[in-house]
């Protein structure tokens, strides 16, 4: 069923006096009104018009949209509602759930992969499904995160979609995140012989052209998984089921391919599950096999060096962001910053 907008106007009776709000929208018809389709109407609402009740009346509005989208819509639930039964005082996350979605649905269009990796996965950590969701609840979640912290962001962003469709009132001012890509610290990068020291160590195939993978074209590492290339090639392509979709790639140093024989996918026997949990699992698992290597860097830090080896060769900035799958601007914030003052120079001696 199409989204239906429903329009908040205010009521008033005579020229003076406090008036009481009305949701507009096409509404199913009343029973015992003796007509088959819905058409416009008003739900009278009884809720005083005054300051304090605007979120309130936002708040009964998303729930009448949210139950038109799901087609539950009842008018028994709706007519003359209070204004304490527009809060959401004594509702757990779960409870709130359903009309949540609904919402975001009607208003944002989100897909069902955005709701379960931004919006569910999320409540479902932090604060949990059983909490009520009150002020205390918020403001105990966002204390929970470093300000600087991409975490702090994301549970910012949630609960301020979730508060405002909720009818909680909360102050999120002065709690707001100041993590950007720029106050990450800069992680090692290793170096080229590191890299083939960690990969020639490796004694399981399928870890080995993992890792191999990630080094030579500078994978995510959840993409190597479904990471395509064909015998032969040193070039390969990103599975469309990844962060920003299918691109195609290439290897950087080209000879890593055939020292790895990466042009030959041997991946390590893991059940990863399909759903949107996939990508951290894989992640994971990578991460362990690197640090049982002992070198003391990070799977993602191998797509760092990539970075850097970009940046060496000579290869355009837009050029290797496109590869990479980003914005040129998130490359030269994110991973020029971390290319060491002796490369640069190193890179720049040929000018002299």
């Amino acid at each position: 069923m199409p989204a239906r907008k429903v329009t908040i106007e205010e009521r008033r009776q005579g020229d003076s006096g406090t008036g009481t709000y009305c949701l507009r929208s096409t509404f199913p018809p009343k029973p015992g009104s003796g007509r088959m389709r819905p058409y416009r109407q008003r739900i009278y609402t009884g809720i005083a018009v005054l300051p304090e009740n605007k979120r309130r009346i936002k708040a009964l509005a998303r729930r009448v949209e949210a139950a038109l989208l799901e087609n539950t819509f009842d008018w028994a639930d709706f007519e003359e509602v209070s204004a304490e039964e527009t809060t959401a005082a004594g509702l757990t996350i779960e409870q709130l759930l359903p009309g949540f979605r609904a919402h975001l649905e009607a208003t944002r269009g989100i897909s069902e992969h955005t709701w379960k990796r931004n919006y569910l996965a999320r409540l479902t950590v932090r604060p949990g499904l059983s909490a009520e969701l009150t002020a205390t609840t918020i403001e105990a979640v966002l204390r929970s995160t470093p300000k600087a912290s991409h975490a702090r962001r994301a549970d910012f962003m949630v609960l301020r979609v979730l508060a405002g469709f909720a009818g909680v009132e909360f102050d999120f001012s002065p709690w707001g995140s100041s993590y950007s890509p720029r106050s990450v610290k800069p992680i090692a990068v290793p170096t080229d012989a590191q890299i083939e020291a960690l990969v020639d160590g490796l004694t399981n195939p399928g870890h080995r052209w993992m890792v191999g993978v990630i080094a030579a074209f500078g994978l995510r590492p959840h993409e190597a998984w479904q990471f395509q290339i064909e015998e032969g090639s040193t070039r390969g392509e990103v599975n469309e089921r990844t962060k920003t979709g299918r691109r195609m790639v290439a290897a950087l140093p080209q000879e890593w391919v055939a020292r790895w024989q990466l042009d030959r996918p041997i991946r390590p026997e893991w059940t990863i599950p399909s759903d949107d949990t996939a990508a951290a699992a894989v992640t994971e698992r990578l991460d362990k096999v690197v640090r049982r290597s002992g070198f003391g860097f990070t799977t993602y830090s191998l797509r760092h060096a990539f970075a850097g080896r970009c940046f060496k060769r000579g290869i355009p900035v837009a050029t290797a962001a496109k590869v990479m799958g980003h914005s040129p601007a998130v490359h030269s914030s994110t991973y020029q910053q971390w290319i060491e003052e002796s490369e640069i120079l190193e890179a720049f001696e040929g000018f002299a």
